[in-house]
């Protein structure tokens, strides 16, 4: 090579046709490479989402028993979680991707241009990488203590909106602003002294770029002044390789989107593979479907406790005999095991000891699918959903039904007329967990989805307890139509609801104390007539 001035004017029109053809073919690798990146980030985000959401459906109530999984954090890790995954396939992952060929290209060229000044200058790289690594490490074991701190954040955030009106109502809204603010204090400090130790090394990391120009125009001038290169090799090894260091910085740069990919990664990934105790998917050993289901319901000698208050067993020996289609109830003071008898039966929960039998098969031998599809449970607080009247009640149903199936189970629930009154009748939105209907309507609403299953068994769990006398008139006689043909197992606040009740079982420490009909138990005057008494006083009082 020539140092003339005509040879130094082809050299730069050569090299400048070359800029400008790598400048067009960039143009359409950015193109390719964001769209590319980007159609997969948004169908990785859409897919992952999708299984997390059925995995955590498919998941036992124990499981979302559990602090952390309370609603706020699951639907952070839906949200963010899926999309910090995303970000890294189509922001990280892409720019890594270009960084690491330009670094490549770089090294190659100037190693086939002038190795000497590149293998001193790149002496210098595994530095930078040190430090690279350190600010990753350094950033990843902030974001691992922060999973668990801003999830408890979260959470107390989640209660307090989801239950203004009693914050609002006991004037508590600055306790609740200094809890929170004392819930995210430890993180915020804990996070300062990481960005401080992160800071330190993506700093090292910047200057060692300005050490290697200093680096490489030294030793450049060194093999320049002895005759072994040309001004014009060094021009072009010095950018190529500056533009590799600092292509490398660039890439530990992106060391928090790539620490909090690898979080989210974990914690969704965990979450997708996560296998349940109870698993509404399984068939194994399950009896078939087609088995007629006669509502026959035994509890032996059963024993269960709550894996989050392991310390306070519920159920402590219950024995139960309901035979089918008999209409039994349960009573005894809060905490005695009443509710959670129910749940076993539903097989939200396994018992710990003894047996619980259907038509005198255990329950686990059923597919739990099956199970629930012959149980229908009206509980206190019955929950709609945003959509019409007629979805509402549908949704009791797995198969298709007609609008007069509806228009059937809504007149046994007695809310067939209210409902043909309403504006769009049986199209009329219930709003926001049925906030455009009367508590009185959305329970009756609930039984006549309740109806539509055409269960072998019905679980009422205080349907009335929380209605004003007139809805209970309504309700209870609903109630008294739904339980006709077929077992009903009732949980009543008021006794007085469950007079014609085939058997009472009084329930006292998690067993059965007394068992009988109304006026046999009263005719024992013991723990079923203590309570009787108390309520019936209490009641003339009022």
């Amino acid at each position: 090579m020539t140092d003339t001035p005509d040879a130094m004017r082809s050299q730069v029109a050569y090299f400048s046709m070359w800029f400008f053809i790598v400048a067009i073919v960039l143009f359409f690798a950015y193109c390719i490479n964001g769209t590319a990146f980007g159609y997969v980030s948004e169908h990785l985000q859409k897919r992952v989402r999708n299984l997390a959401f059925v995995s955590v459906l498919r998941q036992d109530i124990a499981w979302h028993d559990e602090e952390e999984h309370s609603p706020s954090a699951l639907i952070a890790s839906l949200n963010t979680d899926a999309a910090l995954l995303g970000g890294l396939s189509s922001t990280v992952i892409g720019t890594i991707f270009s960084v690491l060929i330009n670094m490549s290209a770089g090294i190659i060229l100037a190693h086939i241009v002038a190795w000497k000044i590149a293998v001193v200058i790149l002496a210098a790289v595994p530095v930078m990488i040190v430090a690279g690594w350190l600010r990753i490490k350094v950033v990843a074991d902030l974001h691992a203590r922060h999973a668990t701190a801003y999830v408890r954040s979260a959470s107390l955030a989640s209660e307090a909106v989801s239950s203004i009106q009693t914050v609002a109502s006991l004037g508590r809204e600055k306790d609740v602003c200094r809890l929170y603010e004392e819930a995210i204090q430890a993180p915020y400090e804990d996070s300062i002294k990481s960005l401080l130790k992160g800071n330190a090394w993506l700093s090292l990391g910047y200057s060692i770029t300005y050490l290697l120009y200093a680096l490489a125009y030294w030793w450049g001038s060194q093999l320049l002044s002895n005759g072994e290169y040309t001004s014009t090799q060094f021009f072009i090894v010095l950018p190529a390789l500056l533009f590799s260091a600092q292509a490398s910085g660039q890439m530990f740069s992106l060391a928090p989107d790539l620490t909090k990919a690898k979080m989210a990664a974990g914690r969704i990934f965990d979450l997708i593979e996560l296998q349940p105790t109870i698993d509404i998917a399984s068939e194994r050993n399950a009896i078939p479907k087609s088995t007629n289901t006669v509502g026959q319901v035994t509890f032996e000698n059963v024993h269960f406790r709550y894996e989050s208050r392991r310390e306070a067993p519920v159920l402590q020996g219950l024995n139960l005999q309901i035979n089918a289609g008999q209409f039994v109830a349960l009573v005894g003071e809060s905490g005695c095991g009443k509710t959670t008898a129910l749940s076993l039966l539903e097989r939200f929960y396994d018992v710990n000891q003894g047996s619980l039998l259907v038509d005198g098969q255990d329950v686990r031998s059923y597919e739990v699918n099956h199970l629930r599809s012959q149980i229908a449970l009206v509980s206190q607080e019955p929950i709609l959903y945003s959509g019409s009247v007629s979805f509402n009640v549908l949704l009791g149903s797995e198969g298709i039904q007609s609008i007069d199936d509806v228009h059937k189970v809504c007149k046994l629930a007695n809310i067939h007329e209210e409902i043909l009154s309403m504006p769009q009748g049986y199209d009329t939105a219930v709003g926001f967990r049925g906030s455009k209907l009367s508590g009185g309507q959305r329970q009756r609403v609930a039984i006549a989805r309740a109806l539509i299953r055409n269960p072998k068994i019905l679980l009422l769990d205080e349907a009335t307890s929380a209605l004003d006398s007139q809805n209970e008139r309504l309700v209870q006689d609903a109630l008294n139509k739904a339980a006709e043909g077929r077992t009903t197992i009732a949980i009543a606040h008021r006794l007085s609801t469950i007079r014609r009740a085939d058997c009472i079982f009084v329930i006292d420490g998690g067993r059965v104390v007394e068992q009988g009909t109304h006026d046999q138990l009263l005719a024992k005057r013991s723990k079923y007539y203590t309570l009787f008494q108390h309520q019936t006083l209490s009641s003339g009082l009022d």
